[in-house]
């Protein structure tokens, strides 16, 4: 298709997760079949990202005013269907230079600004709070906001014990979860537009930059 994308992510090892910047443009690329078809979704939304989660499942962001996480699986009919859904509130969806560039369903998300919003307690809406959508509908209640980067982050990971972040100031960071300590550091010579982790060994990386290079990282 002509459509720009904007977003892709590798899913289960085998297939690849495109989407594009149309809420219909949504595909999926089988690496062995070398195929193309679409990505079949009972939803209008429009996706920004998508994130690999386990067993086989996709984390998509819903990248609104009132932002929205959802974790989905593939059904042998071939649409997705929604396992969880969490709201990312209380965000501020006034503040457009805190605007949400990536997220991870366990951890949180990062922003324009070069911050890092890390979750520290959810809660389960429960019968009435509930839409057609959400059937395990989470709400994030309270967030830890640190600055991790001096500019718009363009990558975040969660591998084992560590986070993997990356951003338009040329800097590639490595973090321990828990503490949120940096522990390395690795500059490129441009802006870092994306980032990736092996599907095979999570500890080699390969992310690129705005002058077109490429360069492959290994963290051990």
């Amino acid at each position: 298709d002509a459509l720009p994308i904007s977003s892709l992510g590798i899913f289960n090892s085998k297939s690849l997760v495109l989407l594009g910047t149309d809420k219909t443009h949504r595909k999926l690329f089988d690496f062995s079949k070398k195929s193309l078809k679409n990505i079949r979704v009972k939803s209008s939304k429009y996706f920004s990202d998508v994130i690999l989660v386990k067993n086989d499942k996709i984390s998509v962001l819903e990248n609104s005013p009132d932002p929205v996480l959802y974790e989905m699986h593939v059904l042998k009919s071939g649409y997705w269907e929604v396992d969880m859904k969490l709201l990312l509130r209380p965000w501020k969806s006034d503040d457009l230079g805190s605007w949400i560039t990536k997220a991870q369903s366990e951890f949180g998300f990062v922003d324009a600004t070069g911050c890092l919003w890390m979750e520290t307690s959810r809660a389960q809406k429960k019968g009435s709070e509930l839409d057609d959508e959400g059937k395990n509908t989470w709400e994030v209640l309270n967030w830890e906001k640190k600055q991790i980067h001096a500019s718009s982050v363009t990558a975040l990971h969660i591998l084992d014990n560590m986070i993997i972040t990356a951003s338009l100031d040329h800097n590639v960071k490595i973090w321990t979860r828990q503490e949120l300590k940096q522990v390395g550091l690795f500059q490129c010579d441009g802006s870092v537009s994306c980032l990736q982790p092996s599907p095979i060994h999570e500890s080699e990386l390969v992310c690129g930059d705005s002058l077109g290079k490429i360069y492959f990282l290994n963290l051990q």
